[in-house]
């Protein structure tokens, strides 16, 4: 037996460091390899769940005012043949995902994710709305009926001409911040009939931060425009009908 070791010494201690190396790295892979990876493992599934969690601000394909119009005079023509245009409104929106929530979105410098336009019918004695969204007319709000108040409330009002030839929003736009509208307040743009001005216009810049008793934004400015030349009237700093 003292000859076989003496023999084979070399081979026996390189079998016994092959053996060593063997339980050690066995030994590291369970106490500290495999924690590694087991956290590593475990912060991925953590940032997957994360990203999972997260919901993406909503994209919006937003209009400009002369396409708005442009459509739903159409189909308010189709609606009744005599019909004006009483009021037409680009409004911000606001989305709800419960824990997330995305509001003053839907605008982009004059153009607006959601138009509604207002039109009168004095044969049908009605008004009905027409939103516009992202290119598509919804005609599906019911008509008005006006009764007996017909003359008193839409009689005197100042109606346009020819809807197709107001100024664009993105114009308009363009000359409130000429004006001194802080971009980053609240934009709302309203194309209606006012007591002092007639049909004009009517811009209003609310703070996103300051809310009134409806839970509005506070009104910062109002600008008045003319809906032809694109002339600043008037700015305010309350509300103007």
């Amino acid at each position: 037996m003292k000859d076989f070791f003496k023999k084979n010494k070399k081979v026996i201690i390189i079998i016994l460091i092959a053996l060593f190396l063997l339980s050690l790295g066995i030994t590291l892979y369970f106490f500290v390899f495999k924690d590694m990876l087991t956290k590593g493992s475990d912060t991925q599934d953590s940032n997957i769940s994360q990203e999972e969690m997260v919901t993406p601000l909503p994209e919006f394909d937003e209009r400009s005012s002369s396409e708005a119009i442009e459509a739903t005079y159409t189909a308010a023509k189709e609606w009744s043949s005599d019909v004006k245009l009483y009021d037409c409104s680009g409004l911000s929106t606001a989305i709800d995902y419960g824990d997330v929530k995305y509001e003053f979105i839907g605008f982009d410098e004059g153009k607006y994710y959601n138009w509604l336009c207002t039109y009168y019918s004095a044969s049908k004695n009605q008004t009905k709305v027409f939103a516009y969204r992202e290119g598509v007319i919804d005609d599906s709000i019911e008509a008005f009926d006006i009764g007996e108040y017909d003359n008193l409330l839409y009689g005197n009002v100042d109606y346009p001409k020819d809807p197709l030839k107001i100024v664009d929003s993105t114009v308009i736009y363009t000359d409130v911040i000429e004006n001194g509208l802080n971009v980053e307040n609240e934009v709302n743009m309203y194309l209606m009939n006012t007591q002092t001005y007639g049909f004009v216009w009517r811009i209003e810049e609310r703070s996103k931060s300051q809310r009134d008793e409806y839970d509005i934004g506070e009104i910062i400015n109002v600008y008045i425009f003319d809906i032809y030349t694109g002339d600043l009237k008037d700015i305010f700093q309350e509300e103007v009908y």
